[in-house]
């Protein structure tokens, strides 16, 4: 009757709070970001939420309470710092490097991950914080090769400030450059020509960006190509 239901009621808030307890015990300031609910960010934050435990490995308590049974768990293997990364949190961001260790490796795949998501603002964080604008992650991607395939000319030309060599090849193995105008990105080619990319270098195929452009009857690329001087 009445007292079942009111039993009922109260073991389930009892046991709510208990999860509560221990994932503010446990640092996990996550369970917001991973469900979307702000609230519970904020209401972690204020109970004084530490993330003391590696930043390369999520709470036991995290993975049992940010989904659905059979939902897939689209953050899955990925630490803190990445998912924070990977949902565009800048301000979840900043308290995860305030507060826990992390290293220049989950630092770096925590970038690739706000690359991928075309965080700006969250790649220039992860950078100042030390994070390696040149590495990849374990497919091989670089966060330039990324940043060109998303079309994201100002993020990549935050990492060619941060000390990526315009010269470096892609995702696909090709030269930046190359690689942009393929995407036909004329804000790319711009920003990797400003950074000093070779304008004449070419791909496993001998192809270079005007002969492609040229391919492509791209009248701007062919235009920014040749005013820069490119061998015909």
């Amino acid at each position: 009757g009445a007292r079942r239901r009111h039993s009922a009621t109260f073991g389930s808030m009892e046991h709510g709070s208990a999860v509560l307890v221990a994932l503010v015990a446990a640092g996990c300031l996550l369970l917001g970001a991973c469900s979307g609910d702000d609230a519970v960010v904020e209401a972690l934050r204020q109970a004084g939420a530490q993330s003391s435990r590696p930043l390369s490995v999520r709470s036991a308590a995290l993975e049992e309470v940010q989904r659905p049974k059979g939902q897939v768990d689209l953050y899955a293997g990925r630490s803190d710092l990445a998912v924070a990364a990977s949902r565009r949190d800048v301000q979840l961001l900043k308290t995860l490097l305030a507060k826990g260790p992390a290293d220049r490796a989950q630092k770096t795949a925590a970038l690739l991950a706000a690359v991928e998501a075309g965080s700006f603002d969250a790649v220039g964080i992860l950078l100042a914080a030390g994070a390696d604008p040149a590495g990849r992650d374990a497919r091989g991607r670089g966060a330039p090769g990324i940043a060109l395939q998303a079309g994201d000319a100002r993020i990549l030309a935050l990492l060619l400030a941060a000390g990526v060599d315009a010269g470096s090849n892609g995702n696909s193995g090709a030269p930046l450059l190359v690689e942009a105008t393929r995407a036909r990105d004329v804000g790319s080619v711009e920003v990797l020509l400003q950074r000093g990319a070779a304008i004449n270098a070419v791909d496993a195929n001998g192809e270079s960006s005007l002969m492609i452009s040229a391919a492509q009857e791209e009248s701007g690329l062919l235009e920014l190509l040749l005013a820069r001087r490119a061998d015909v």
